[in-house]
């Protein structure tokens, strides 16, 4: 697949959404497959919280898109905590605080830097928002973006899910405040 010749990152709007939730199945389901078996990918599509109006709303998640508006990868961030991770991996309690949420690439434009080109303009809204700290919750999938863009990964976690099978999550963090020095 040719590189797409030129993007534009932009705040998400409502009518983004339905193509945003086809991505995050169609990245989540193809690039994940390489960690998690297809069950586990699609139980936890089904029944855990991640992209939603709500997330597009706040006014805090961008799209990428090339310049014919082709959705090519999305991502932001927000002040609440993901009901599925333990409260000590979370942004709960902190005002300066967020938690990245919801970072997909299509997958034919996977590992071309486009993660990184979200991820960066995630931070700048954040930081620009007051924030002095991001936390996360990294799938194996998404890891190596994450650890390249300089967060510090935690202890693995296991989160159940309704299958009674667990996925293997990893906590990571990034100071906004020494990356912006």
């Amino acid at each position: 697949m040719a590189e797409p010749s030129g993007h534009e990152i932009r705040r998400a709007t409502p009518a983004d959404y339905s193509a945003l939730r086809h991505l995050e199945r169609r990245a989540f389901t193809e690039l994940g497959s390489a960690f998690y078996p297809l069950p586990d990918i699609e139980c936890a599509l089904d029944h855990f919280e991640g992209m939603s109006l709500r997330l597009i709303e706040e006014g805090h998640y961008f799209v990428l898109t090339d310049l014919q508006e082709n959705l090519l990868a999305g991502g932001g961030w927000s002040r609440g905590e993901l009901d599925y991770i333990r409260p000590e991996v979370s942004a709960h309690g902190e005002n300066d605080s967020g938690v990245v949420r919801c970072v997909y690439v299509a997958p034919q434009y996977a590992r071309r830097g486009l993660g990184q080109k979200i991820m960066r303009r995630i931070e700048a809204d954040a930081l620009s928002a007051g924030l002095r700290q991001l936390t996360l919750t990294a799938s194996k999938t998404a890891e190596m973006l994450y650890l390249r863009a300089g967060y510090t990964p935690g202890s693995y976690c296991d989160v159940r899910l309704p299958n009674g099978r667990v996925l293997p999550l990893r906590p990571m963090t990034k100071s906004l405040v020494s990356a912006s020095n």
